[in-house]
């Protein structure tokens, strides 16, 4: 079957499609600009794929999944090599990454791959029969059809997403109400890594260079904290009022006008009180004069936002110095100080500890649920040991969903629901 021409004349899907009910078998090869992508069929199932950018070896399957930490995996690997022994079979005998987890991630991280290959639409291809791949380290089973249809809802979903993130004119920040929720939400490495990007206002453009994540996760990142309303778009409008107050504060710092430049930075900093550039301003300025009350509170934003965010350390240390005088002024107002989910969270461990699972319950039902592991451990197994069995399995339920390949969790759940 000789099949080669150019991506821009003939959609990828309908190159797979063809090998795939043809029931062919070989290599089809995919240039474009510097990388070459290869997905291996045999007679129509996708059984290999991967790019000359991403190829699959353990490591790089290990920096995706997070199935160990780094630096001990090249502690293996460089035992392995020593001793001239198979990298895989030496993390399953150690039983660091057993061999069916590490195929089993290794699959996701080929198709990851794949499904990146649609978006592709200019470049060459060609289809070479009978190549099969070499060395393999998981073999998979993958209907064509699926990669074709999941494929393409991720473009569609890029799509959709662009329609918010319309261009380089299109700005985020931060808001007040999502560094409140960012506390009570798990992040994961990819989400983190991302989001310590964010401490001006930025766009998605120069996301994708500091942040090198591939196109999908980027925007489906973004879009989840938009979704989720940590992120907020910015109107083209409010970002020219914002910039204007920036403008001219540093128009007036340079005429040593500290507090007309003062009143600006305040007004920018009111509306965005996550940008370090902003805050860059106020601390200039809180040398030569004064801060007003009424903007001290906004620090508190500031402060929560910093422990996902990279703040310089002078920057960070004055935010909690400004921050530490809310603090200071609610506590002299003699009203109580409602807990922090953090501060909630460790009064209930110490509890859990003394056998005191009532106040566990009390504790955490007073704080309010919030989507965190810790959380629901501590309050599912407050019920358990209080023998509220359906509370108990309705808690670990929500904590399975969070993390449903906890073994011990699903375990737990199947002895609770016998006991109902």
């Amino acid at each position: 079957m000789s099949l080669k021409g150019s991506l821009t004349s003939i959609h990828l899907a309908d190159i797979v499609q063809l090998i795939g009910l043809g029931e062919k078998s070989g290599c089809l090869e995919l240039s474009r600009g510097n990388d070459t992508g290869y997905i291996f069929f045999d007679k129509g199932i996708i059984i290999y794929g991967y790019s000359d950018n991403n190829k699959v070896s353990v490591e790089r399957v290990n920096n995706e999944r997070k199935l160990i930490d780094a630096s001990k995996l090249k502690t293996v690997m460089a035992a392995a090599e020593e001793k001239g022994k198979d990298l895989v079979y030496l993390l399953d005998e150690g039983g660091l990454i057993p061999k069916d987890k590490l195929a089993s991630a290794t699959k996701n991280f080929m198709l990851e791959t794949m499904y990146a290959f649609f978006k592709w639409t200019d470049g060459n291809f060609e289809f070479i029969p009978d190549k099969k791949p070499e060395s393999p380290m998981a073999l998979l089973e993958a209907s064509f059809a699926n990669l074709i249809m999941e494929g393409s809802r991720r473009i569609d979903e890029i799509d959709v997403i662009k329609k918010i993130f319309i261009s380089d004119k299109t700005r985020f920040f931060v808001t007040a109400t999502g560094t409140e929720k960012l506390i009570q939400l798990e992040l994961n490495a990819t989400e983190k890594k991302l989001l310590a990007e964010i401490k001006n206002i930025s766009n998605i453009y120069r996301l994708a260079e500091n942040s090198q994540l591939e196109e999908f996760d980027l925007y489906k990142i973004v879009y989840g904290f938009h979704q989720s309303k940590i992120i907020e778009v910015m109107s083209e409008e409010s970002f020219g009022i914002v910039s204007e107050h920036i403008d001219l504060a540093g128009f007036y710092v340079e005429r040593e006008n500290y507090e007309d430049a003062l009143k600006e930075a305040e007004r920018a900093f009111s509306l965005v009180p996550t940008d370090e550039n902003i805050i860059a301003l106020l601390k200039l300025c809180s040398d030569y004069t004064e801060l007003s009350p009424s903007l001290i509170k906004h620090f508190k934003t500031a402060l929560r936002f910093s422990r996902f965010t990279s703040y310089s350390k002078d920057i960070l240390k004055f935010i909690k110095s400004e921050a530490e005088k809310v603090i200071q002024e609610k506590e002299q107002s003699g009203k109580p100080k409602k807990a922090s989910p953090r501060e909630a969270l460790l009064l209930a461990t110490q509890q859990a500890k003394k056998g005191d699972f009532k106040g566990v319950v009390k504790t955490l039902t007073e704080l309010g649920e919030i989507r965190h592991s810790t959380y629901y451990l501590l309050l599912g197994n407050a019920y358990f040991k209080l023998s509220n069995m359906k509370q108990a399995y309705d808690i670990f339920s929500k904590s399975f969903e969070l993390n449903p390949e906890n073994e011990k969790i699903k375990k737990l759940l199947v002895a609770i629901k016998s006991k109902l």
